[in-house]
């Protein structure tokens, strides 16, 4: 299969991984020398989870017109989450979006979480592309496993895989166990599109005609994303349906600090979770989890 120019490589699995740590490490020695700007208590530098990126840049720019003095939010470059925590234990960012919980070691070593928004995981396809709205999770797993190779119309269907250790994939693979044999099959077949990242992975699945693959409603709807969401089992993804236990697929979000988050920090998150900053979550594509619950 051919990757068009400008979306993604054929890579092989684990190569996004290994790409997006390598930048934490160079972000993480660059934190070490950080500018006099840099270091103000006024300045707070958010990495992470490119899927909650698009959100979470909404709501500092609405925070900032709330209260104008406040802090300067700088986005970082993507690490992920695991980059992204690393960074905020190494003091070279302020918060790291997660999309995960925080592992023992991470909490050991000072790392604190406080979970914000929860968010389905949704198929989608190339918008314009095959005339397609729904899918059975049986016919996912078939998919993923390649025992499903074309839509309706006869064209092929062209999976968009992640590593695995992309949170998204974890939590397909945790839908059952046929499901995580066939990621772990999807993982072994030749010529997929590899997607290191969030955003890599909605450029490719914007690109390829015939595309399928994952993408949490908070990144189609934040990034304004060419795509088309398809129904899973005839539920449309949401997080009424998600909270009502009829979507079976959703990802949790949440904010990682240090023990004790400088102020400014500490602000952002509290106007995040907030009504202001509930409505902003619920409007695209999020539930609000109050109380860091």
């Amino acid at each position: 299969m051919h990757c068009p120019t400008n979306a993604v490589s054929a890579l092989p699995p684990g190569a996004g991984r290994r790409t997006v740590l390598a930048a934490a490490a160079t972000l993480i020695a660059a934190g070490r020398t950080l500018p006099a700007r840099a270091s103000s208590a006024q300045l707070v530098r958010i990495t992470g989870t490119g899927s909650a990126m698009g959100t979470v840049r909404e709501l500092a720019e609405a925070h900032r017109r709330r209260s104008p003095a406040v802090a300067e939010v700088q986005f970082l470059p993507n690490l992920g989450t695991t980059g992204g925590i690393a960074a905020v234990l190494e003091s070279a960012a302020d918060v790291a979006l997660a999309a995960r919980p925080l592992k023992d070691a991470e909490r050991a070593a000072g790392a604190r979480e406080i979970a914000y928004a929860r968010t389905p995981l949704a198929f989608a396809t190339k918008a314009g592309g095959p005339a397609v709205r729904a899918v059975a999770m049986d016919d996912v797993v078939r998919i993923y496993a390649g025992e499903l190779a074309e839509w309706p119309d006869g064209k092929p269907i062209r999976v968009v895989r992640r590593p695995s250790s992309d949170m998204g994939y974890i939590a397909l693979a945790a839908a059952s166990p046929a499901m995580a044999d066939a990621l772990a099959a999807a993982q072994r077949r030749p010529g997929l599109v590899t997607a290191g990242t969030d955003q890599d992975n909605a450029e490719a699945l914007e690109a390829v005609h015939g595309s399928f693959g994952a993408i949490t409603l908070a990144q189609f709807l934040s990034e304004q994303r060419r795509l088309t969401l398809l129904a899973l089992d005839g539920v449309e993804p949401s997080p009424r349906a998600v909270a009502e236990g009829r979507y079976p697929l959703s990802v949790t979000f949440r904010f990682v600090t240090r023990a004790e988050p400088a102020p400014a920090a500490a602000a952002f998150m509290e106007f995040a979770a907030g009504p202001e900053g509930g409505a902003i979550l619920a409007g695209l594509g999020q539930e609000p989890i109050g109380g860091g619950a």
